[in-house]
């Protein structure tokens, strides 16, 4: 009987958990995928940076796929905070990273980091997900691309 209750208290105790987890799924695709600059603080940014710093050393490739775009969203948002070493970093992946995709990805960035002001009015406030913002980053860089060329 002892063990009965203990297993069925086990049971009780999994799918309770296992509900609260498909409430957050939910809950997921209410908010924006990037958080609002507003709610960074000097501290946190701080720290946001160097583990940012951290995450494009990754071996995951989805790591620094979306590190790459919360900094290049975060470099749009923030264009006068320092991010030098991130810059270089995101530069050094377009040229060198581990895969085609990221390769891609960085290079994206790196263009915005080289100049936020162009994509200022071309991208919407809040995204889905980083491959929507990537999409909209893309469609940017090819109309100011292909602007440069009509001249």
């Amino acid at each position: 009987m002892k063990a009965y209750t203990i297993v069925a208290a086990g049971i009780f105790l999994v799918s309770l958990r296992a509900l609260g987890q498909s409430d957050r799924s939910g809950i997921q695709h209410e908010n924006p995928y990037f958080a609002k600059p507003a709610a960074y603080s000097e501290t946190f940014l701080g720290k946001a940076f160097r583990s940012y710093a951290m995450n494009l050393n990754s071996t995951n490739d989805g790591v620094v796929e979306t590190t790459i775009a919360y900094m290049a969203y975060l470099r749009l948002n923030m264009p006068k905070a320092e991010m030098g070493e991130i810059g270089g970093a995101i530069s050094k992946l377009a040229e060198s990273g581990r895969t085609p995709v990221i390769r891609y990805k960085a290079y994206l960035a790196s263009v915005v980091f080289e100049s936020p002001a162009s994509f200022a009015r071309g991208l919407k406030p809040e995204y889905a997900d980083s491959n929507e913002f990537y999409s909209d980053v893309a469609a940017q860089v090819q109309r100011t691309l292909l602007g440069q060329n009509i001249k």
